[in-house]
């Protein structure tokens, strides 16, 4: 368990400001309920432990507060004070930029002396003779002159190796101070662009007795939210998926979470909890839209708990975090969409075992140790039927042709024209077992009476008025199935409609 930040503070009446820890975060849908805990050892009567630095975005309506502890006593109330830190910013950013500049003058007069060293380097290692005859025996005593170029040549190269090192040094330090430069800057940029508005949250305690108290305040801060992400992994060995669920986190409440116990939540907080009221709706004689209407699956929230503690930074960078594993018995299903592409989709087909519903999130899929794409999972009640697509599949074969034979051109018919289309679509099993092949096609469908549809299907399959459907068989390894669609489209001589194919 993550250690608490106490701050031990002896009070004596009045405000204490007390530092605290967050300890738990739970997310919802736009928000977070935020619990902080703090200890304090306070003196008999009137206490105001304050909880400095908390969001902007916080709910004030929202805080709670309890407490514990060896003091005895009772929590008064709660106050919220709002501090605008305008002055408190311009001043830590004035603090920085003095001593950006402090440290800038120290890194021109380095630069000063490395360039003075570096000069007389030159002019030293310009003069350094490489044998005593190249200086002139005139500027030495004839006497000693050997020995006084052999003195000189030998303080030259001390001097040269001598500046060298202190050449060196002024490097290093220049090196330093700009680090130090880079870091200032850094902190002038968190600082202007993060602020330092705040709220100032005080808990009124009336303690029986000297001794210490633990307080916990919790309250819902704006700015965060989560969404669901799964990792399907299919193993076709033994018909078995692996869906992952994993909770997307991010979060810019203006407070970081650090080492948290993080519960993800379907819960929707600023909902009301009273049932909905009805008004009367009117009926329109035309030009309206009708209102669809989608199932929730069910009314109980979920929430999940992270099995470790967990980081969000405040900063909107997304978090992944693990939240549960679901290993689910499949049914494989191959899926033709030949109007489209001439393939076969490899799907696994599940039930959802959880007793929660599964949420509408994006699907990493995995075939065996193979990443193949991603794909989207929609809302799946508890007890119900899911497809996880995992990309195409050559081992089963797929032609559609289009029977040019049947097709013919227009013909009058009572004041009517017609046109006839017809298409073969032939799926050949090579997996290695069986499987289970669902075909879609489609038909033309009509808003307007003048326009007629009528279509035929071998098998015979149902087809809805919105003009899709599917043939469903099981097929050995090796064998093959024909599907057959032929519809006529009827209209007005002269009033063609489009997109009749």
């Amino acid at each position: 368990m993550t250690p608490f930040a106490w701050l031990f503070a002896v009070a004596f009446g009045g405000e204490v400001e007390i530092d605290s820890a967050i300890t738990e975060v739970v997310v919802f849908q736009g928000s977070a309920r935020v619990t902080r805990v703090a200890t304090a050892t306070i003196e008999p009567g009137r206490t105001d432990l304050v909880f400095d630095g908390l969001p902007l975005l916080l709910v004030t309506e929202s805080l709670t507060a309890e407490g514990e502890g060896t003091a005895g006593g009772t929590i008064l109330g709660i106050d919220t004070r709002p501090q605008r830190g305008t002055e408190e910013r311009d001043a830590k950013v004035k603090a920085l930029l003095d001593e950006k500049e402090g440290l800038s003058d120290e890194i021109t007069a380095l630069r000063d002396e490395k360039a003075r060293i570096e000069g007389e380097v030159r002019f030293l290692t310009s003069v350094v003779p490489t044998a005593p005859e190249e200086l002139e025996e005139r500027q030495f005593l004839a006497d000693d002159a050997a020995d006084q170029i052999v003195a000189v040549a030998a303080q030259l190269g001390t001097d040269v190796r001598t500046l060298l090192a202190a050449q060196r040094k002024a490097e290093i330090a220049i090196r330093d101070l700009e680090k130090e430069v880079a870091r200032i800057d850094r902190e002038v940029a968190v600082v202007r662009g993060a602020g330092t508005d705040h709220q100032r949250v005080a808990v009124g305690i009336d303690a029986a007795r000297a001794g210490k108290v633990t307080v916990r305040i919790s309250y819902l801060v704006d700015g965060a939210t989560w969404s669901p992400a799964y990792d399907a992994r299919f193993r076709p060995d033994d018909n078995k998926v692996t869906l992952g669920l994993r909770g997307v986190v991010t979060q810019n409440t203006g407070e970081s979470w650090d080492g948290v116990a993080l519960k993800l939540s379907t819960a929707d907080p600023s909902g009301s909890t009273a049932p909905p009221e009805l008004s009367p709706f009117w009926l329109q004689d035309s030009y309206g839209y009708a209102a669809t209407t989608a199932a929730t699956g069910g009314a109980t929230a979920v929430e999940f708990a992270t099995s470790r503690k967990e980081d969000v930074p405040a900063d909107g960078t997304a978090r992944q975090v693990p939240l549960a594993s679901l290993d689910l018995d499949a049914v494989v299903v191959h899926h033709v969409v030949a109007r489209r592409v001439a393939s076969a989709y490899l799907t696994a087909r599940v039930e959802n075992t959880a007793p929660y519903a599964l949420l509408p999130g994006t699907v990493s899929s995995y075939l065996g140790g193979a990443y193949v794409g991603e794909g989207a999972l929609a809302l799946t009640p508890p007890g119900e039927d899911v497809d996880l697509s995992f990309g195409l599949d050559d081992r089963v074969e797929v032609e559609r042709t289009r029977l040019q034979d049947v097709a013919y051109g227009t013909k009058p018919l009572g004041g009517r024209e017609k046109q006839v289309y017809g298409f073969e679509t032939v799926v050949t099993n090579r997996t290695g077992r069986p499987t289970t092949i669902e075909v879609t096609e489609q038909v033309p469908t009509s808003r307007y009476d003048r326009y007629t549809v009528s279509a035929t299907t071998t098998p015979e399959a149902v087809v809805p008025k919105e003009g899709v459907f599917s043939w469903t068989v099981d097929l050995a390894d090796g064998a093959e199935a024909k599907f057959g669609l032929q519809y006529e489209v009827s209209w007005p001589e002269g009033d063609r409609p489009v997109l009749l194919d």
